[in-house]
């Protein structure tokens, strides 16, 4: 972010500040942390040495690095934000040249401070193993730890595809012309419509837009197949398949009822990696950053993180359960999650955005506030909580004050 209107950046003596290792952000040159997203500074120059403890560790996790903790409750998590930025004593022939300043008004709000830390989707333990319903030779197979979803092809039988489909029931027959009413034959049309293969209506009848669907997605996988769907050429399972472990391997004869392979289960839950003991506790309640939604969970165990400790700095690995069971059912295995954490709240105080801060170069901050058109005074602020862009201010303004943002 640029700094706006010329009058905010300041350098040491030394000469320009750090970069910020998370969004590239340039910062002076005894900042802390990063003005724009509160990422850890490492120190530069006379500050440099600091100690291991203090340095910002960029080998272990790189998204637990690139966003950790993007809300603090601290001052600190607000000179993170503003330490770069602060004004010239007399700013009024440049701002004259500046583009019309803009405003944000003093108003009084209920802040709540969240911690958000990096997490992702695991499985919970094994779940179903995967059965050969044709005999013949093994000649492909999903890797191990891939993920298959609907339409794509979990292993190849004398180089013809098995295609998962999504569904409770396991086939049990072939279906095609003549085959009798049953809940298989509406979920074999479920999975076609699913996939664009138009099936008419979606019932438990084969029909002959049922055969024409058929056709039309055999011959879409390269099958000279027609008219009907042959037992074992599609294996239903209730969703997306992670493969665990490979049973049968490319070149091994297989027989009806083999074993093919393992899946992770499809019970999924949210693992996070993390250093600081405090950040997460068994038992505490969090909130699961989902594509589009948030929803509640707890965290139930913490142990040590089985990938660390070889060298490296010691990590911790909590499991989150969602309260709401099989919401995480359809997200990919390793899918970003992110976890919230409530850290404070504040009710019915005076806020302003946080970049309408400005921080002076012997401590503490000030604002500007037009006190009348084209009069800017600056006014100093005591700055509390930081919550959602915004920071608590518990002295120097009033409500409904004009305070200059970039």
């Amino acid at each position: 972010m640029a700094m706006p209107r010329g009058r905010r950046m300041a350098i040491g003596a030394s000469g320009e500040g750090p970069t910020c290792p998370s969004c590239g952000e340039s910062n002076r040159i005894d900042a802390q942390f990063c003005r724009r997203c509160g990422t850890t500074m490492a120190p530069t120059g006379a500050s440099a040495a600091a100690t291991p403890d203090e340095l910002p560790r960029a080998s272990r996790l790189p998204r637990l690095q690139r966003r950790h903790i993007v809300a603090a409750v601290t001052i600190l998590a607000i000179a993170g934000a503003v330490a770069a930025v602060s004004i010239a004593r007399d700013g009024r022939s440049a701002r004259e040249e500046r583009a019309p300043l803009k405003f944000a008004t003093v108003r009084r709000t209920d802040l709540v401070a969240v911690r958000s830390m990096d997490g992702e989707v695991a499985s919970r333990g094994e779940g179903p193993q995967v059965l050969g319903r044709l005999g013949g030779t093994i000649t492909d197979v999903a890797a191990e730890r891939s993920t298959v979803e609907r339409g794509q092809s979990l292993y190849s039988v004398d180089g013809r595809p098995v295609v998962l489909f999504y569904g409770a029931l396991p086939a049990w027959r072939d279906i095609g012309p003549g085959v009798t009413d049953g809940a298989d034959v509406k979920q074999l049309e479920e999975n076609l419509k699913a996939l664009d293969f138009e099936p008419g209506a979606v019932d438990e009848t084969f029909t002959a837009e049922t055969q024409s669907a058929i056709d039309a997605w055999l011959s879409s996988i390269g099958l000279p197949e027609a008219g009907a769907v042959r037992l074992g050429r599609v294996v239903f399972m209730r969703a997306a398949v992670t493969v665990a472990e490979h049973l049968k391997t490319v070149g091994a004869p297989i027989q009806n009822g083999d074993e093919i392979m393992s899946a992770l289960s499809f019970e999924k839950v949210v693992t996070v990696s993390f250093s600081n003991e405090n950040d997460l506790r068994t038992g505490e309640r969090v909130t699961i950053a989902l594509p589009g939604r948030n929803v509640p969970g707890k965290v139930t165990s913490v142990v040590t993180d089985p990938g660390s400790g070889r060298g490296e700095e010691l990590f911790l690995l909590a499991t989150v359960v969602p309260d709401e069971s099989g919401v995480l059912t359809e997200l990919r295995e390793g899918a970003d999650a992110d976890v919230e954490v409530f850290a404070a709240s504040r009710e019915n105080v005076l806020a302003v955005p946080v970049t309408a801060l400005l921080a002076r170069e012997r401590g503490g901050y000030t604002v500007e506030v037009e006190r009348s058109p084209g009069r800017i005074e600056l006014v100093s602020v005591t700055p509390g909580l930081y919550a959602n862009d915004l920071v608590e201010v518990r002295s120097g303004l009033r409500e409904g004050d004009r305070v200059v943002v970039p």
